[in-house]
């Protein structure tokens, strides 16, 4: 969560500094962009993603947690979810991950889970078979931070109450839903609108598939 010395905050490392701080961080990786544009994404993201009030906490904690045992604070945001997430089921932050002691190898499942630090952790690959993948990758698609595709997202029984040849929906089936426009839904259009971030996203979901 603290960056490398002489090193500028990025990426999830922003979000535990107070708002102008935040932007002008934002501002100074992002310079080519508009900063009240970057003000007001800002504020909303602020608003609606449960991981920002989640690293706030976390940071929170683990400042104050005494410096002999400071180390030995993590965050883990887990790749199996206990809750039945659908896809309109928004997530809290106590939902989507939980302070723990040790160093966070004892709760680690594979390489599935994530592990935050407060310093010392540097940056590392997250998996895409964690739900947070997707939420965390591509926070302006999903700013209410909905978890992505999980392994244990139920399949929907077809005609005369038949399941398909998986009790649970696929990679491939999860972002075929996803492909296809919903006049209905409301939900959908900042994924079709948003232009080359778009098709970055239409690309990862095919290496995952693969």
């Amino acid at each position: 969560m603290l960056p490398e010395e002489n090193h500028t905050p990025c990426y999830a490392q922003i979000y535990i500094h107070d708002d102008d701080d935040q932007v002008r961080m934002r501002m100074t990786n992002n310079s080519q962009l508009q900063s009240i544009i970057m003000t007001e994404l800002q504020a909303m993201i602020h608003e609606k993603n449960p991981y920002v009030a989640l690293y706030k906490t976390a940071h929170h904690i683990m400042a104050e947690t005494p410096p002999d045992q400071g180390q030995n604070v993590r965050v883990l945001l887990p790749a199996e979810r206990t809750q039945d997430r659908r896809q309109y089921n928004l997530p809290t932050a106590s939902e989507v991950a939980a302070v723990i002691p040790g160093d966070g190898s004892e709760e680690v499942s594979d390489h599935r889970d994530i592990v935050v630090c407060l310093q010392g952790g540097g940056l590392c690959r997250i998996s895409h078979l964690n739900p947070a993948y997707s939420p965390l990758h591509y926070v302006l698609l999903f700013p209410h931070g909905e978890d992505g595709w999980h392994k244990d997202i139920p399949a929907v029984t077809g005609p005369n109450g038949r399941l398909g040849r998986s009790a649970n929906v696929t990679q491939r089936c999860y972002y075929a839903h996803r492909r296809h426009v919903r006049p209905a839904d409301l939900n959908q259009p900042a994924l079709f609108l948003s232009g080359k971030l778009f098709q970055q996203y239409i690309v990862d979901a095919c290496v995952k598939i693969e």
